[in-house]
């Protein structure tokens, strides 16, 4: 995966600004701060961690456990690369881990219609698992990877799992130069050598560097007040297993999910709703759309169970309009406003300015329901953009993801409302 730094960019907005010395700071507690820390660890640098909750991996990172897998798609295009890519880089990081926190027991995605497995195959067909073992695999084969019986094969990651968030964020930030827990920060402004970091408590912290990595809350700041970051609501219910649900061996994937028992219990899911934000209840309602949408897939997998048997999590995770994430430099909102309002009227014109970005600064938010397969590949792009080196995506697998390309497609939309 050693790609050359910033290939095939084409606009002006697409080059990152110059790496710089330094502190690195990071705001968050899930697995994409955990992650981030981890990679600019490896590269030498001082990194603080500040984290709102009084323990890591607290919100959307905090369900007992969660799938990485591959995300199939039928199209050879930057975005299917880079989820692919993503997904092999996770798997290099994540096996880095001990036991407890990720084990590959197998993932297998379900094809459930003619549709579905002719699209797994023509995702497996590209190529672009490379190293990581996957095939598509029939049904008497699925039963005997799984331990469970099924009502179709599908596409078999051999090497995919399940990673435990809270443990692997605990690992990931060992070593971690100063991990402030329970400290929120609440404001950002800038010095002549980076950042000032306002804390709840009265206290400040200064960092040459900052990289916001706190999910929805990375929209709180002035600065980023204006990344669309949307809340979806998700809960998973926590079962006792039935007979045949207590062989199943691996993740199950059919729209929904259902993983292999961890600490007695199999985790179904997942809910994917609109949300105001606000405290996250568990609803009785939602545990019987997870269970509904479990049975109609996988039949009597597993028994009725009393409402009383139940136990599940509900947490809030953040997605963009394009449902891809937010990881690159913070532009200067204004700046980009003044430099490329030419856009509006030609939404293909040349010749406009090198970004104006706010110098140290940078984001990782927006990962949604991939959380846990995306997050270790934009951390190892973010510390190469932040420190430089020659490990990151190419130029056009950046574009997707870089915040200011809201802001590029919103002066261009001008043009095309004013056509």
């Amino acid at each position: 995966m050693t790609i050359e730094l910033h290939t095939n960019l084409r606009q002006p907005w697409e080059v990152p600004p110059e790496t710089r010395p330094g502190r690195v700071t990071v705001i968050g507690g899930g697995i994409a701060a955990a992650t981030l820390a981890a990679a600019l660890l490896k590269r030498g640098r001082e990194v603080v961690l500040i984290e709102r909750h009084p323990a890591l991996a607290q919100e959307g990172s905090g369900n007992p456990a969660g799938i990485v897998m591959p995300r199939p798609a039928a199209r050879n295009d930057a975005e299917t690369r880079f989820f692919a890519r993503a997904f092999r880089r996770a798997l290099a990081t994540y096996e880095e881990l001990t036991e407890d926190a990720f084990s590959a027991c197998g993932v297998l995605q379900l094809a459930l219609t003619g549709k579905e497995e002719r699209r797994l195959a023509a995702f497996l067909a590209l190529g672009l698992l490379e190293t990581a073992e996957g095939r598509m695999v029939g049904r008497d084969e699925a039963q005997g990877l799984t331990g469970a019986r099924l009502p179709a094969g599908g596409l078999w990651s051999a090497d995919g799992g399940l990673l435990r968030p809270r443990r692997a964020c605990a690992r990931l930030t060992a070593g971690i130069d100063r991990l402030m827990l329970g400290q929120e920060a609440t404001a950002l402004s800038r010095t002549a050598t980076g950042w000032r970091i306002s804390l709840a408590n009265g206290e400040t912290l200064e960092s040459e560097t900052v990289v916001i990595a706190s999910a929805l809350e990375a929209a709180r700041f002035e600065v980023t007040a204006w990344l669309p970051l949307a809340a979806r609501r998700g809960q998973i219910t926590l079962t006792p297993p039935g007979t045949q649900s207590a062989r199943l061996q691996a993740a199950l994937v059919f729209g929904g999910y259902m993983t292999p028992l961890v600490e007695g219990r199999h985790a179904v899911g997942a809910t994917f709703d609109h949300s105001a934000g606000g405290p996250q209840t568990v609803e009785a309602a939602d545990h019987r759309r997870n269970l509904a949408t479990l049975s109609e897939a996988l039949g009597d997998i597993l028994p009725d169970q009393p409402e009383e048997a139940l136990q599940g999590r509900a947490a809030l995770r953040a997605v963009t309009p394009d449902h891809l994430p937010l990881a690159g430099p913070v532009p200067d909102h204004a700046g980009w406003l003044e430099d490329y309002a030419p856009l509006a009227k030609n939404a293909h014109r040349g010749g406009l300015p090198p970004a104006r970005w706010l110098p140290g600064l940078y984001v990782m938010a927006g990962l949604g329901p991939r959380g846990l397969t995306v997050a270790p590949l934009l951390a190892e792009m973010l510390a190469g953009q932040i420190c430089g080196g020659t490990e990151a995506l190419p130029g056009e697998e950046q574009a997707l993801l870089q915040p200011g390309r809201f802001i590029i497609r919103q002066l261009r939309r001008q043009q095309g409302a004013a056509g």
